[in-house]
């Protein structure tokens, strides 16, 4: 294996792996930055609202999602690629900022805090994976994916370190200013990759004709649809696992400190599994099963590890199967997904992509805060199993569609694949 990677590596030119170098980079601080703000995010949040808040809050995210995707589709062809990444991260850095300062007096900062900061890594890394998508080819994706998830996992690992060794002797909300010497670099490392990438950025971003909009380029493809329910089955299933970890959390860890200090560590135990995965168990999966056995093996996994922690919920199973999912959604099931892109058009990559990675990702947790409140209102004596069941209705549904629509579009997948 190691061979064939130095071989492949060997035939690049010059530009070529700059571009990789600095794709890393930007993989690399990004979730560094986000790995410093999601333990203190989702702690803060707990802090001033209780987890009984968290599905009152996915449904908040869906106005910001229209709103953010609507600027990104509306203002990409307008002021560019570079541009557009940049003005994101002058806004995130403000937020980080004001919320290092006042999120102890102002308690609506926790709350908006928690949504920015889902949807804006989703929205960098869109704009950073569209340009990749248009750079590589399906034949070096199978060698360049899995490395360059797996090396700038690296950064979420450092990211949540911090606040897993600092929160209690420097506060959580103190931590915040490190993301911004981040987003600065970050930034840079965006602009470099789009130089060494060689692509006309204003010939990428002006595919779309005008009178064909981004839902349309959605719903036309079945190929596109697919992507759809795979990312909102994960999503969903990640959402309630997610919600029934936070819940035993609070429970268990009360203060704000050593809470924000105990979810840096478990988030740097994920970061650390995620990025063996992404750097080896992805291109192993891969490799031996391809593509398409590879979209059903993850929902058999996931199904099996859902079953057991339905079957067993204490509260380790219940951290064990959040490390799990998260754990394949940041690694198996991202690379793969990402894969599935690379035969797309254009327009679809840039357009289709920005509404399936960044609205529908995010608009799956307003589905889970629905399937949350439903169970607690209609279900309350036994809201708690019929809760951890559904994870297992959402997965067996995931490699039922999967199976049949695999074997029935595999001529399909394998030209759009080739």
């Amino acid at each position: 294996m190691l061979t064939r990677v130095k071989q492949e590596f060997a035939s690049y030119s010059k530009k070529e792996r700059l571009f990789i170098f600095f794709a890393v980079l930007c993989g690399f601080f990004t979730t560094f930055q986000y790995g410093i703000v999601k333990p203190i995010s989702t702690s803060t949040f707990i802090g001033s609202y209780s987890v009984d808040y968290f599905p009152f809050a996915w449904v908040a995210i869906l106005p910001l999602n229209f709103l953010l995707v609507g600027i990104y589709n509306t203002y990409l062809s307008r002021v560019g690629c570079f541009r557009m990444f940049l003005g994101f991260n002058i806004a995130s850095a403000i937020l980080f900022l004001i919320s290092g300062i006042y999120i102890d007096h102002i308690r609506f900062l926790s709350f908006f805090l928690y949504l920015w900061k889902d949807i804006f890594v989703l929205l960098l890394f869109q704009q950073i994976w569209s340009i990749i998508h248009s750079k590589i080819s399906m034949k070096r994706a199978k060698y360049l994916y899995g490395i360059m998830f797996g090396l700038g996992g690296l950064g979420s690992i450092l990211g949540s370190m911090i606040p897993g060794l600092f929160a209690i002797s420097y506060g959580s909300q103190k931590l915040l200013f490190l993301t911004i010497p981040a987003l600065g670099i970050l930034s840079v490392c965006y602009y470099f990759m789009l130089r060494t990438s060689e692509i006309d950025e204003r010939s990428v971003i002006n595919t779309v004709p005008k009178e064909k909009g981004s839902l349309s380029l959605l719903f036309n493809s079945k190929y596109v649809l697919f992507i759809l329910f795979i990312v909102v089955s994960m999503q969903l299933t990640a959402t309630i696992v997610e919600y029934q970890f936070n819940t035993h959390m609070q429970q268990h860890i009360p203060l704000l400190d050593p809470r924000t200090q105990a979810f840096g560590k478990i988030y740097g135990m994920i970061s650390s599994i995620k990025t063996m995965l992404q750097l080896a168990g992805t291109f192993l999966l891969v490799h031996f099963l391809g593509l398409q056995r590879t979209h059903i093996a993850i929902p058999f996994l996931l199904l099996a590890n859902a079953v057991t922690a339905f079957l067993f919920p204490a509260f380790r199973m219940v951290t064990f199967s959040f490390a799990t999912i998260k754990s394949f959604d940041y690694s198996l099931f991202n690379i793969a997904k990402e894969m599935l892109y690379i035969p797309l058009s254009k327009d679809e990559k840039f357009k289709a992509k920005a509404i399936i990675d960044v609205f529908a990702y995010r608009s799956s947790k307003a589905l889970a805060s629905i399937l949350v409140l439903g169970i607690q209102i209609f279900i309350p004596n036994y809201h708690d199993r019929f809760l951890s069941f559904s994870p297992c209705v959402i997965l067996g549904l995931w490699l039922l569609v999967a199976t049949l629509w695999m074997r029935g579009s595999r001529s399909n997948l394998h030209a759009k694949a080739t």
